[in-house]
């Protein structure tokens, strides 16, 4: 909670400290026209821990008597860094990620190198000079911000039915995980995409007693079945009587439908 209230200030402050220490106030100064460098937080970036974005357009100079002179120069239209609000969670991830982002902009901006490949020389360069500058920040190197996700809920598959004996846990799924920021997974209608078996909230574990994707502390499921799973028994058998030889998958897939067109 202390980092989300103070992390836009941290950014500001940082990205300040970056741009005179890096570039001697350069990347503001070329900027000036669009108020400087801004760092905003989006929600909307999941799989990346931040991105640089900039826009130019190509002019050319002319001089005192309106001649056009040789050459082009590049007008910058928009500047701006997005950092990951779901990914950069703490002190570390945000002075390493708004590093990485900070050396494409000095590169895109002031950079002499400004046409290559994304992660190109001239980036490389601009990095090395970040995290010469900032030492105490242990700034991280890496390309692509391989951070593991802090994911509010999850879900693994537990597999399609239960055994014998009622017990029906983790360990007789696929092992697959599903991972949420919000609580989007209904476990009586989504099916794990791997291998379609049914899901279990896993995180945060759901209180003994919650509703149909309740399980003990022992692995067993409470006594009786819900609406849904009565729903699929009944028409699973009938659609493997009347459709023999249609493949698993294609079957809870139909029953599925049917389902939702009955809610």
């Amino acid at each position: 909670k202390y980092f989300q209230s103070k992390k836009q200030a941290l950014a500001d402050q940082f990205l300040l400290e970056l741009d005179s220490r890096v570039t001697n106030n350069r990347v503001n100064e070329r900027l000036s026209h669009l108020g400087g460098l801004k760092v905003i937080w989006s929600k909307s970036l999941l799989k990346t821990a931040g991105y640089f974005k900039c826009r130019y357009r190509r002019s050319t100079r002319v001089d005192e008597d309106g001649e056009r002179l040789p050459g082009e120069y590049r007008v910058i239209t928009f500047a701006q860094i997005e950092l990951a609000d779901k990914v950069v969670d703490d002190e570390h991830r945000l002075y390493s990620t708004l590093a990485h982002e900070f050396a494409h902009a000095a590169n895109a901006v002031v950079g002499e190198n400004w046409e290559q490949r994304c992660h190109g020389k001239g980036f490389k360069q601009w990095m090395l000079k970040c995290q010469k500058a900032f030492p105490e920040k242990d700034i991280e190197s890496g390309r692509c911000h391989d951070y593991v996700i802090s994911y509010k809920y999850e879900w693994a598959c537990i597999g399609r039915w239960e055994d014998a004996s009622g017990a029906w846990g983790i360990e007789d799924g696929c092992g697959y995980v599903v991972k949420r920021h919000s609580k989007s997974v209904d476990v009586e209608i989504h099916r794990c995409p791997r291998c379609v078996g049914r899901l279990l909230q896993t995180i945060p574990k759901p209180m003994r007693g919650g509703g149909g994707d309740a399980i003990g502390d022992d692995g067993r499921r409470p006594q009786g079945l819900t609406e849904y799973q009565i729903f699929m028994q009944e028409r699973m058998k009938v659609m493997r009587r009347d459709s023999p030889g249609t493949p698993q998958k294609e079957v809870m897939k139909l029953v599925g439908l049917e389902w939702r067109e009955k809610k």
